[in-house]
This record gives C-alpha cells, sequence and structure tokens, in this order.
C-alpha cells in the first residue's frame, strides 16, 4: 500500500518550522532566565511570561498549525504523489506533485487561514482581549493576492468558473 504524501512531508515541515521558530524560542528562553535570577515575582518576570505566552502560543504555534492544515488539505487530495518543503527566507510553501484540480487547489488554500479564522473566532469568544487571539485571527492576511494562498485562491477560482461557464 502506498503511503500519504503527507506523511512522508510531515518531519521535513516540522524541522523547517522548528529552525524557523528557534531564535524565537531561544530569545524568550533567555529573558525567562534573565526575569527568574533577577526577580521571580516582579513586573519583568510577568512581562516575559506574557511576551513568552504571545510569542510561542500565538506567532510560533499559529505558524506551525496553518500549514498542518495545509498539509492536512493534502492529505486528502488523491491526485497528489508527493509534497515539498519549500523554505526561503521569508517564505515556507508545501508544493504538491502530481494531479490537483482547481477545486482541490481552493480548498487547500482556504484550509490554512480558514482554519484560524474560525479557531480565532472561538478564541474570541474565550478570551476576547487577548493578543494570542488576534494573532489566529491575523491569518486572513495570507488570504491577500500577494500570498500564495490568496493567489492560489484567485487561480483556482477563475478556472473553476472558466469550466463553469465555457466560451
Amino acid at each position: 500500500m502506498r503511503r500519504n504524501p503527507a506523511a512522508d512531508a510531515l518531519p521535513c515541515l516540522l524541522r523547517v518550522v522548528a529552525l524557523s521558530v528557534s531564535p524565537l524560542l531561544i530569545v524568550v528562553g533567555g529573558f525567562w532566565a534573565l526575569a527568574a535570577v533577577l526577580e521571580h515575582d516582579g513586573w519583568l518576570y510577568r512581562l516575559t511570561c506574557d511576551v513568552g505566552a504571545f510569542l510561542i502560543g500565538g506567532v510560533a504555534a499559529s505558524y506551525l498549525l496553518h500549514e498542518l492544515a495545509h498539509l492536512g488539505g493534502l492529505a486528502l487530495c488523491g491526485g497528489v504523489r508527493r509534497i515539498r518543503v519549500e523554505n526561503s527566507r521569508w517564505r515556507l510553501s508545501l508544493t504538491p506533485e502530481g494531479e490537483m484540480g482547481a477545486r482541490s487547489a481552493l480548498l487547500v488554500a482556504l484550509v490554512g487561514p480558514g482554519t484560524y479564522l474560525l479557531f480565532g473566532g472561538l478564541l474570541y469568544m474565550v478570551a476576547p482581549g487577548s493578543w494570542i487571539t488576534w494573532c489566529y485571527l491575523s491569518h486572513v492576511v495570507f488570504l491577500v493576492p500577494a500570498f500564495g494562498d490568496g493567489r492560489t485562491v484567485i487561480v483556482s477560482t477563475r478556472a473553476l468558473i472558466t469550466r463553469s461557464h465555457p466560451g
């Protein structure tokens, strides 16, 4: 039985995301250690805990979960034979190889930001003043055409419209 390409891409994705967010984790860990040594219960310690929670729970976790949502969407696409994890200085993307229709591409592009609109909405109901909530809700920006998700939404939607209304 052939393995799902998403299962093959997962270790690489986790490694790339870990390397990408590791500077954040190192800085937060350093500030936690400094705050703990200087004043265990003071303002610096509380500030470091708040900033650390935002950077780890908001920035790093949402970055990882956004890509995992795309990977989950790609796992459901039957024609995808391989998924490449591409990483550059400012960009991480999952590139499927194989057969993938416009409808599947549209759904995979929407699942990353869409999951976080839903999750951010649920967080907003529980903790409306939390910065972490806004970090998750901000994933809607990835639907702007300057980003890969937004471009894929436009191209896929055009293809679907053209196919349903030929001529």
